[in-house]
């Protein structure tokens, strides 16, 4: 999967959680990503956010290529 069809999966996933805005990072250990609220961490939000997040595999970038914002 290249980057653009995984930063389109990603954002297609986490459109459905409006009340907050995510900040996507690649990093040397992977991709991150910054959320501007929290969720309770057992909490069903918080679960779905991690099941799609966890759908969307990105093609191996050195850290310095950057993040994307969605």
């Amino acid at each position: 999967m290249g980057d653009e069809t995984a930063l389109s999966r990603l954002r297609e996933g986490l459109r459905r959680f409006a009340m907050a805005t995510f900040r996507v990072y690649r990093t040397a250990g992977g991709q991150r990503a910054r959320i501007d609220r929290e969720f309770e961490p057992e909490g069903r939000e918080a679960q779905e956010i991690m099941a799609v997040t966890s759908r969307c595999r990105w093609p191996e970038r050195p850290a310095s290529m950057g993040g994307a914002v969605l």
